[in-house]
C-alpha cells in the first residue's frame, strides 16, 4: 500500500471594495487603490483599466454602470489559489444646469419661484451672502423685498444627489419703486364748495390722477372739480410709473369739501308798528347756530340766538323810519365756508293811539 500526503489550501477571501461613481469629465482617472481592495496585491480587470487606474474617458467605457473585477492569487502557497470579487462604478454624464432668466423685478413684486433645470435636488445660493432665498423640497423662491435693490448674483447647482455637481451663475436685478407724493397746490385738504376747484400737485411729474366716489367723477386732468363732487370727503389718487424700470407707486389723500350754510327769514319782514311785539322765524341749512341783529338801536330781540324769536321794534319815542333786521347762519366748527347772512328791510310806522 502506498500513501501520499495532499495539502488542500483555502481559497483566499477577496473584497473589491464598495460600489462608487466617477464623473465622466473628471480631470484625473479613478484611482482604484482608494477602494482598499483586500487582500492587497491583486489585479484589476475591466474596460478602461490600466494598472490601478480606471480611465472613465476611454472611448470604450461610455456612460452608465461599469463592472470591474479584482482578482487575487495567493502566491505564498504552492497551490497558488486565486479568487475574485466585483465592484461597480457609475460613470456619470456631466450635467448642464441652467438657472434660467428672471426679472428685472420691482422690489414690491412679491415672491418669485426659481425654475432651474434639471429641477431635482437643486441648490441655490447668493454670491457674497445675503438674504432672499427660501427652499422647500425641490422648489426655491426669490423674494425681491428681502434681497433689496440692486443686482444679485445667484448660483444654481445641480448634481446627482451631491455627486458630480455643476453650477450656473445668473443675475437678478431688483429695482426700487419711485418715491411718490400728492398734495394740493396750496397744501390744504379742506375747502368750501364755493371755491369750485383746486389744482393738484403729484410728484414726480408725469403721473396720472384719479378719483371716484359713489359713482361721481370729480378729477379732470390735474384739477379737483367741487361742482362735480359736491360736499363730502373724497379720495384722490396719484399714480406714477418709472418709464425706465416699469416700477410704479400710487398714493391717496382725502379732500374734504364743506357745503355753504344758508338762511332765510320765513315770510320776510313787513312794515312794523313801533313798540309792538312780533315773532320772527328763520330756516337754516348747514349751520350750527343763528344770530339776529338790527340797526334799529332801540329794538329788542327775545331770543337773538334762536331760529324763532320775538322782536319789538322802535321801543323809544323816535320818529318812524326805515331799518334793517339781519339773521346770520353761523357755520359749523372748522368749516372753510363763511357764515351766511340775509337781510330784511322794514319800516317803522308810528303807533296809533
Amino acid at each position: 500500500t502506498l500513501f501520499t500526503q495532499v495539502t488542500i489550501d483555502d481559497i483566499p477571501k477577496v473584497f473589491a471594495g464598495n460600489d462608487t461613481f466617477q464623473c465622466l469629465d473628471a480631470a484625473l482617472p479613478f484611482d482604484l487603490s482608494t477602494l482598499n481592495a483586500t487582500p492587497s496585491g491583486g489585479t484589476w480587470i475591466g474596460t478602461g483599466i490600466t494598472g490601478n487606474y480606471f480611465y472613465q474617458n476611454d472611448p470604450t467605457v461610455g456612460i452608465g454602470r461599469k463592472m470591474l473585477i479584482y482578482r487575487f492569487t495567493d502566491n505564498s502557497k504552492p497551490s497558488k489559489c486565486s479568487n475574485e470579487d466585483t465592484v461597480f462604478i457609475d460613470v456619470l454624464r456631466p450635467l448642464q444646469p441652467k438657472g434660467g432668466n428672471y426679472g428685472p423685478y420691482c422690489i414690491d413684486a412679491g415672491i418669485q419661484e426659481l425654475n432651474g433645470t434639471p429641477a431635482k435636488s437643486p441648490v441655490w445660493t447668493i454670491l457674497g451672502g445675503g438674504s432672499g432665498l427660501t427652499t422647500s423640497g425641490d422648489t426655491t423662491w426669490f423674494d425681491p423685498a428681502s434681497a433689496g435693490v440692486g443686482t444679485h448674483k445667484l448660483v444654481f447647482e445641480a448634481s446627482y444627489s451631491g455627486r458630480c455637481p455643476k453650477t450656473d451663475t445668473i443675475e437678478i436685478v431688483v429695482n426700487g419703486i419711485p418715491n411718490v407724493s400728492l398734495a394740493t397746490k396750496d397744501g390744504k385738504s379742506r375747502y368750501c364748495i364755493s371755491q369750485k376747484s383746486v389744482d393738484l400737485d403729484g410728484q414726480p411729474n408725469g403721473g396720472s390722477y384719479s378719483g371716484l366716489s359713489t359713482g361721481k367723477r370729480y378729477i379732470f386732468g390735474k384739477t379737483f372739480d367741487f361742482t362735480q363732487s359736491g360736499p363730502g370727503t373724497f379720495p384722490v389718487t396719484y399714480r406714477y410709473q418709472d418709464q425706465t424700470t416699469g416700477c410704479f407707486k400710487q398714493t391717496t389723500i382725502n379732500i374734504q369739501i364743506d357745503d355753504t350754510p344758508n338762511v332765510t327769514i320765513r315770510g320776510g319782514v313787513k312794515p312794523l308798528c313801533k313798540g309792538t311785539s312780533y315773532t320772527l322765524s328763520a330756516d337754516t341749512i348747514n349751520a350750527s347756530a343763528v344770530q339776529w341783529t338790527t340797526n334799529d338801536p332801540t329794538a329788542v330781540f327775545g331770543s337773538p340766538n334762536s331760529l324763532t324769536t320775538t322782536f319789538v321794534p322802535g321801543t323809544s319815542q323816535q320818529t318812524a323810519g326805515a331799518f334793517r333786521v339781519t339773521v346770520t347762519a353761523i357755520k359749523y366748527n372748522n368749516s372753510t365756508c363763511p357764515d351766511a347772512v340775509v337781510n330784511a328791510d322794514y319800516k317803522i310806522r308810528p303807533r296809533r293811539i
